[in-house]
């Protein structure tokens, strides 16, 4: 096995900071922003049940019959299984500044302290950061071994991964289900994409209507598109936004929410929150919290190396499609 770490930095000269600056990254935007549902210890899938009752008004008799159905079934949770694994030497580090904080024996090196926690803190990050992507692009079409689809470069250059086929993505199961409520499949401009989040709100449950804030119907974006609409206030002939304000996040008192994962002429306008009875976005997983699926220890007790290793199991779904309403350019 390869080892992960690479040190170009080999020289005590002059003087050297006691932590490492680390790239900014994306966040789990989808999360954070309260967008979806967490639903935590899923061992082997997780079952949520709907229930919706219809046609149940009758004339009146003195006798009446039973009328109308009530119809329960299900949305499923179904986490697939993947990895985390990387190999690395403590030593290496005995060229580097950072050498001064390894164990005085060899037989106890292993990262320095500073390098361990920057190390770890970084690749959580990562780690959210393709959850983001993942959440709204994965599709299991993706996998070279057996996929019949070709896997986007952008997601490879946005994220520094590679893998996104461990389970079918928002995206991929709005666009499968025939329930979901279509906007639109034309590209986006600063020119048309006010009137596309007309259309989308016209097409909109009517129950749903007039429900605002983050509890209600708010608008998903990509940061590209969001980037569109901004444009469209600043150059509207009506000056809907000053020049040297910050960027608006709403639209006809609906929120309008960046998400990162999102691509790029793809949005989407549905109850978007974390209480699961009431959001339609569901992502499950066996462990949430990074303590409890990560592991950084020796190799075997008489090798040199060290790993990180975690496990991860994900899916996303759902809950009532024909309540979440699609505009896309993307296909099945």
């Amino acid at each position: 096995m390869a080892d992960a770490l690479s040190i170009t930095d080999t020289t005590y000269a002059g003087e050297a900071a006691e932590f490492f600056l680390l790239r900014p990254v994306v966040e789990m935007d989808t999360y954070e922003k309260g967008c979806i549902s967490l639903i935590d210890g899923i061992k082997k899938q997780f079952t949520i049940d709907r229930l919706e009752v219809s046609n149940f008004i009758q004339d009146p008799s003195a006798t009446p019959t039973s009328a109308g159905s009530i119809l329960i079934d299900k949305k499923q949770l179904i986490p697939n299984r993947f990895d985390l694994y990387m190999e690395f030497n403590p030593h290496d580090f005995e060229t580097n500044w950072f050498a001064v904080e390894l164990q005085a024996l060899l037989l106890d090196r292993q990262l320095p302290a500073t390098a361990q926690n920057f190390l770890l803190l970084q690749l959580m990050k990562r780690v959210n950061q393709y959850y983001e992507y993942a959440v709204w692009q994965s599709r299991l079409a993706y996998n070279p071994n057996g996929g019949n689809e070709t896997q986007p470069a952008a997601l490879a250059t946005a994220t520094d991964n590679s893998n996104f086929y461990y389970f079918d993505g928002l995206i991929k199961k709005a666009i499968d289900d025939v329930n979901t409520v279509v906007a639109g499949t034309t590209a986006l401009t600063y020119l048309n994409i006010r009137s596309a989040f007309d259309t989308a709100i016209q097409s909109v449950p009517v129950a749903l209507l007039g429900k605002y804030g983050p509890m209600g119907v708010r608008f998903l974006v990509s940061n590209a598109d969001w980037l569109k609409y901004n444009q469209a206030l600043r150059e509207d002939t009506f000056k809907n936004q000053n020049t040297t304000e910050k960027s608006q996040d709403m639209w006809n008192g609906y929120d309008v929410v960046r998400l990162a994962g999102l691509p790029e002429n793809t949005f989407f306008a549905c109850l978007a929150n974390p209480n699961p009875q009431v959001g339609q976005a569901f992502i499950g997983v066996n462990e949430f919290d990074d303590k409890q699926n990560l592991r950084l220890a020796q190799t075997v007790a008489y090798s040199d190396l060290w790993f990180i290793r975690a496990m991860q199991k994900v899916d996303v779904n759902w809950g009532f499609t024909d309540q979440v309403v699609m505009w896309t350019t993307l296909t099945a």
